[in-house]
């Protein structure tokens, strides 16, 4: 009796564990679709796969296909283009600190930044060179305000038109986040340990590429919002013509000239200056030198006295 129990308990049981798996199989199937799904984009069956037409159907009303699935160029905004400006300019001035403080005023009455800086001196002159980002809306405004701040001999603008890339990525975020939520509600409808891993695993996949894009918009809305300028500011002694004229380049060839004969008359003065030390040393040196010789001398002149006097001794002396 107690046979025949146990043998109906245990045939239960293996109809118990076979319903549970006949019930399960369903969703592992599902979830081997979905991951097949995500790859590729086109699942045959599954849940997932209905998230991912849902996705490509909102990601396509922002950037329609054309036909043959190639796409055209995402549509571009209402509120204007999506432009990035670079510009470089070389600004010579006579008053070095001013130009210096003027620049920097300059900056803040726009509200922008320097982003880099640095300060040569070398010689007579000095140079600074400073990399400022300017809010797009005040760039014009900020560009004459440099041309204040001394004799501007060279100016460079490029720009680059972003709008696409711009619409690109927010198409992008916008399908990734999607995917994003549905990828969460899967993951609360899991019900095995190998469903749950799977949909984790596509979770963690579609975050790291929304932190990713976040990342280059910021960096691509930062260089949009805020103008890259450029500026090389030269002390120099007189300002470089834009277009001289045949006289005013004789004129120049002679001021030159002069600056060049000063400046060289300088250079000695300063050598000689600097020399003077040395001309000290040596000059002491050579006077310790003649002395001794001078002493020299006097010592050999009189022994050859002393020598000539005891031979004229010897001389008159009667030999017995």
């Amino acid at each position: 009796m107690k046979k025949i129990i146990a043998i109906l308990l245990m045939g239960l049981w293996l109809f118990s564990l076979t319903g549970c798996a006949a019930s399960a199989a369903p969703k592992d199937e599902m979830i081997s679709n979905s991951a097949a799904g995500y790859d590729s984009g086109y699942a045959e069956e599954g849940y997932y796969d209905t998230v991912t037409e849902e996705v490509e159907v909102e990601f396509e009303e922002e950037t329609p296909a054309m036909a043959g699935g190639s796409t055209v160029e995402p549509e571009m905004p209402d509120d204007g283009r999506k432009i990035i400006r670079n510009t470089t300019m070389t600004v010579e001035t006579k008053a070095f600190d001013e130009s210096v403080v003027a620049l920097k005023q300059a900056i803040g009455a726009v509200s922008g930044y320097v982003e880099y800086s640095s300060q040569y001196s070398g010689g007579r002159t000095r140079s600074a060179e400073y990399v400022c980002r300017i809010p797009a809306d005040r760039y014009s405004k900020f560009l004459e305000s440099v041309s204040g701040t001394g004799s501007v001999v060279r100016t460079e603008e490029s720009t680059e038109d972003a709008t696409a890339q711009y619409v690109d990525m927010e198409s992008r975020l916008r399908s990734l986040r999607t995917q994003e939520e549905r990828l969460l509600e899967l993951k609360e409808e899991s019900g095995s340990l190998e469903e749950l891993l799977a949909v984790q695993d596509k979770l963690m996949e579609v975050q790291y590429q929304i932190e990713s894009y976040t990342g280059q918009m910021k960096v691509l809305t930062n260089r949009i919002d805020y103008a890259t300028v450029q500026i090389y500011l030269e002390e120099v002694e007189v300002y470089t013509p834009v277009e001289p004229s045949f006289g005013e380049e004789i004129v120049d060839t002679f001021s030159e000239m002069l600056r060049d004969v000063k400046n060289g008359a300088e250079d000695i003065l300063l050598a000689v200056i600097y020399l003077i030390p040395l001309w000290i040393i040596a000059a002491a040196a050579a006077a310790v030198i003649v002395l001794l010789v001078k002493r020299s001398k006097r010592k050999k002149a009189k022994k050859l006295q002393e020598y000539y006097a005891a031979q004229s001794v010897n001389e008159n002396t009667p030999k017995e």
